[in-house]
């Protein structure tokens, strides 16, 4: 994925019991949720590639 912005629309917070670190602990587990009822598949990057292909379909 590449490019994407989350928008945090609405949130729960309690002073002094919720602190930052609890929002930031929380933002991957809630992101990889939304992304798994969303049936997006994430794959790790490719870095080298082979390809074959017929001398033919090549210009001199």
């Amino acid at each position: 994925m590449t490019d994407y912005r989350v928008t945090l629309i609405r949130s729960g917070y309690s002073a002094p019991v919720s602190t930052a670190a609890h929002f930031r602990g929380l933002t991957p587990i809630v992101l990889r949720r939304a992304l798994e009822r969303a049936r997006t598949r994430l794959y790790e990057p490719y870095h080298a590639f082979e390809a074959e292909i017929p001398l033919d379909a090549l210009s001199a």
